[in-house]
């Protein structure tokens, strides 16, 4: 099957017909040849909810860290009751020992919300929570309100994962990760620790951590 060069992918989706050429013949590049065998797919090492605004592949933020991810999308990284049991699913169909919550700066929804646009109905109470946090913080900026919202939904990810311990008889780390888009950068903490372990600028491959 062709693949997609990453840094095109948003010239592509510009053009619907220029996609479904470069994918292989209008996609009878799916419908046709042999299946792949199943047995060959890396179960994936980690799980990541991202913000559905990411301007960059999660799995290439992510992908030499972790190696394969279950990737799992809503608007701001939000845990909400459906990327709940996403995240349910995903964990006990495969063997991921951790899950990361993985924000970005510049985030269009925060930015949207924290300067008092209406909010949509159904993130508010997940929202609300973070901002009141932010609010404490001196001189607070977006960039605050996306770690603290991040590190909030990471909190509730954690006490997830421990809820669902003996069921899954193995424990899951829960991370929170902050990307850069401009810098091409990642940071990376404990749910509940609110250092920053800032990480070298991405390769091609993503960010190496040790």
């Amino acid at each position: 099957m062709n693949t997609i060069d990453p840094h095109r992918l948003q010239e592509l989706v510009r053009d619907p017909d220029q996609l479904l050429r470069q994918l292989g013949g209008d996609g009878v590049s799916f419908r046709t040849g042999p299946l792949p065998d199943p047995s060959e797919a890396a179960s994936p090492r980690a799980v990541a909810l991202c913000c559905s605004d990411m301007r960059e592949l999660p799995e290439r933020i992510l992908g030499s860290a972790f190696g394969p991810i279950s990737t799992l999308q809503s608007a701001g990284a939000l845990l909400t009751p459906t990327m709940e049991a996403s995240i349910r699913y995903a964990l006990a169909t495969t063997d991921a020992r951790v899950l990361v919550v993985l924000g970005h700066l510049r985030c269009r929804l925060l930015e949207h919300c924290w300067a008092g646009r209406p909010r949509p109905f159904v993130l508010e109470d997940l929202l609300e929570p973070a901002f009141q946090e932010a609010r404490r913080i001196p001189g607070g900026n977006l960039d605050d309100v996306v770690e603290v919202t991040a590190r909030y939904n990471a909190r509730r990810a954690r006490d997830l994962a421990q809820s669902l311990r003996s069921s899954l008889g193995r424990d899951v780390a829960v991370v929170v990760a902050i990307y850069d888009d401009v810098e091409h950068r990642v940071t990376l903490s404990a749910a509940d620790d609110g250092s920053r372990v800032p990480q070298p600028p991405l390769s091609a491959g993503g960010v190496d951590v040790q």
